[in-house]
């Protein structure tokens, strides 16, 4: 068996698929149905007219006959032909023809047996590929032998008119099945409207647009939906926003006891000369643990500022190369070296440069606290794009794919990625900042090994 899967269609697709079959069979049944009543009616008919046509010649030729007995043959000349048929005349053990299109061995066998025996009969057959009615009738002229008069009718008038119904038909039927997976289309997409909307709304909800609501639905039967939908965003938003301002209460409350913390640790650290040895190692670990703490307090800070949509960004048009370069100098990374492509040492960035220096900050620390260093930092210009893009390498074992996707998330942690320990918050104000600057992050394997973070900017026009 191969391992392809089955192919799963979408809605729209199911429903103009189903009324496209609903209405082939529909019409199918109906001109099918059609056909053989017309077919039927036509036939009977034809044969109506064909048994009454012979009947009349009958009689003609039984008065015929008995004013000259001796006529024969050329009595058929007086015979009425309407559509074509060709007369016979079978007397006295002898037949008797008009035309050299059709001879009496090429009336079917038991048609000319029955007839032969005086008895009326009609039969349709196949002459040379062509339809044909015999009409036999028998006339008794006085004592003698029964005389047989015989007509043939060509049908293939009748058998065009039946092949173009035919086609006619069929035509119908398959205009019936493209307009049903028309008409399936366009009443999937009616239903499926108030639905996308929901979609989008909802996506807007997913992107940070607390106040998306869903409205112009004047659908009765959607009222009840529209109504739980909004009170359900309005719940999310609610809670979100009481998980901020608990958020950002608590990290100013923290400030307070950090400070006090921070300077007792200082008066410590500055008498530390009188304190024994394990006291000073006891007082360094206490020191990273609080400058450990407050950065993860002034981290909070700031995503719950960012959070509540009241941040601040101050973007302008600044030449990526220098940035970079004094930016790194800032953090202390100038010993990182910096990899410009082609193209790209004169490009310019609509930045935020306190932004973008947070950006490299916590890349650059993140990569040496948990991945062996930043390796290179490389200037990349995408002029299809205009943007610019900036590849942070480093030297660490690189973030496993199943936790790419959330490494950005707050409190983010994993067994194996060490991108993920610390506060968990770093990458994620990384991630806040880009956005702010109208950018996108993502992490990627770099092709020297390790990971390489990934960030882009808005290229600005060249002053």
């Amino acid at each position: 068996m191969s391992g392809r899967r089955p192919v799963n269609l979408g809605l729209r697709a199911r429903s103009s698929i189903a009324f496209g079959l609903l209405a082939l069979v529909l019409s199918s049944v109906l001109a099918g149905f059609t056909y053989n009543r017309s077919r039927i009616y036509l036939l009977q008919q034809r044969d109506r007219v064909a048994v009454a046509q012979a009947g009349f010649n009958a009689r003609l030729l039984a008065n015929a006959l008995r004013a000259s007995p001796e006529g024969g043959g050329r009595l058929l000349a007086s015979v009425i032909n309407g559509s074509g048929s060709q007369p016979m005349l079978f007397r006295n053990n002898t037949w008797y023809v008009t035309s050299a299109n059709i001879a009496p061995d090429d009336l079917p066998s038991d048609l000319r047996r029955t007839a032969i025996a005086g008895v009326a009969t009609r039969q349709r057959f196949m002459l040379r590929g062509q339809p044909q009615l015999a009409v036999a009738v028998p006339i008794t002229v006085g004592a003698r032998t029964p005389t047989v008069f015989v007509a043939t009718t060509p049908l293939t008038e009748l058998q065009r008119t039946l092949t173009t119904l035919a086609t006619t038909l069929a035509a119908g039927a398959f205009g019936a099945t493209i307009i049903g997976a028309v008409l399936g289309l366009y009443a999937s997409r009616r239903v499926l409207r108030p639905l996308s909307r929901i979609a989008d709304t909802a996506e807007q909800i997913a992107a940070g647009d607390l106040d998306a609501r869903l409205s112009g639905l004047d659908d009765p039967d959607l009222t009840r939906l529209v109504a739980t939908f909004n009170a359900m965003t309005d719940s999310l938003e609610e809670r979100i926003q009481r998980e901020q301002r608990f958020a950002s209460h608590v990290s100013h409350e923290l400030r307070s006891p950090l400070t006090a913390l921070r300077g007792a640790m200082d008066l410590v650290r500055g008498r530390g000369v009188q304190l024994p040895e394990r006291a000073q190692l006891g007082i360094d670990l206490l020191e990273q643990q609080v400058g450990r703490f407050e950065r993860m307090v002034l981290d909070l800070l700031e995503m719950a500022t960012i959070e509540a949509g009241a941040a601040t960004v101050d973007l302008t048009s600044l030449s990526v190369v220098p940035l970079l370069k004094t930016t790194m100098l800032h953090v202390g990374a100038d010993s990182v070296p910096i990899d410009v492509a082609v193209g790209a040492a004169e490009a310019r960035v609509i930045v935020d440069a306190r932004r973008f220096e947070r950006i490299i900050d916590n890349l650059i620390g993140n990569a040496n606290r948990h991945a062996g260093g930043a390796t290179c930092v490389r200037i990349i210009r995408d002029g299809t794009a205009h943007r610019v893009r900036i590849h942070i390498d480093d030297a660490g074992p690189g973030v496993a794919p199943n936790e790419r996707s959330r490494i950005f998330d707050r409190f983010a942690r994993g067994a194996q990625g060490r991108h993920l320990a610390g506060a968990g918050l770093g990458l994620a104000l990384v991630k806040e900042h880009v956005r702010l600057m109208r950018g996108t992050i993502c992490v990627s394997d770099s092709p020297d090994g390790g990971a390489r973070f990934t960030f882009d900017l808005p290229e600005a026009e060249a002053p």
